[in-house]
């Protein structure tokens, strides 16, 4: 009767579904061990399924005892598979309702909540293919403004005016640059002739123009006291123009 109705709740669903079916007894000693071997069983052989419903009808608390039961318990709660309880009607309460991945109250209740009808999920698909084509023609879109803008760019309308731009931009830095490599030269000249004036200020030559003159002894070393020559050493005497020799008679 339970098994009918999970069906029928699926065929009015029109769900595309595939259903694996494993008969246990759901009362009685035997249930406490088949359930568990059942659960471990699907584990073991049908890891792809979406969701295993353990489960029964209504019936006394005696009825239901073996879903109390601390074996089948321990099966839930290790499932790898999610698991819905749904044992009995909805004021039924048993200890696999709290192992259990999600309870429901029944088990046509419990055969909804896993599905979803062949409407909702072609809606479904129609809702992705409109966000699809939208996000197909948003690129689109924008890439044909990339496009458009790039067609009328200069550079594929006038590519001349960037040769000549570029041109005229060289020229500039042409310009600029004479223009500082003058500056520099007229600031460097002016430095140059600023420490040839000092240069001349502090020359010996320039002592000799004004009338002086300057005296070597024989080591060609300047002469600068008379106390440094004895008589009849030979020296030399440099004048703003030409030399001479000549031969200390006496020192003073």
């Amino acid at each position: 009767m339970v098994l009918r109705d999970i069906l029928k709740v699926i065929d009015s669903l029109n769900a595309n579904v595939e259903i694996l079916i494993c008969p246990v007894r759901v009362q009685g000693k035997e249930a406490e061990k088949e359930i568990p071997q059942a659960i471990e069983y699907l584990n073991s052989r049908h890891k792809d399924l979406d969701v295993l419903l353990v489960g029964r009808g209504g019936g006394s608390a005696e009825d239901l005892w073996a879903f109390n039961t601390e074996s089948v318990a321990r099966a839930i709660f290790a499932s790898e598979i999610p698991v819905v309880s749904c044992v009995g009607h909805e004021v039924d309460f048993t200890i696999t309702d709290f192992v259990a991945d999600m309870r429901a109250p029944t088990p046509s209740v419990a055969a909804k909540m896993g599905l979803r009808s062949r409407n909702d999920i072609k809606k479904r698909v129609e809702l992705l293919r409109e966000s699809l084509s939208g996000a197909i023609n948003f690129i689109l879109d924008n890439r044909g403004a990339e496009l458009d803008s790039l067609i009328s760019s200069r550079a594929l309308t006038k590519p001349y005016l960037i040769y000549e731009d570029k041109i005229s931009y060289l020229d500039e830095l042409d310009s600029r640059l004479l223009k500082s490599i003058g500056r520099l030269f007229e600031s460097k000249s002016e430095n140059l002739e600023n420490v040839s004036r000092r240069l001349d200020i502090v020359s010996p030559l320039s002592v000799l123009k004004r009338g002086f003159s300057i005296c070597f002894d024989s080591s060609n070393e300047i002469i600068k006291d008379s106390k440094n020559v004895n008589d009849g050493d030979d020296i030399s005497i440099k004048f703003a123009s030409g030399s001479l020799n000549a031969q200390v008679k006496s020192c003073e």
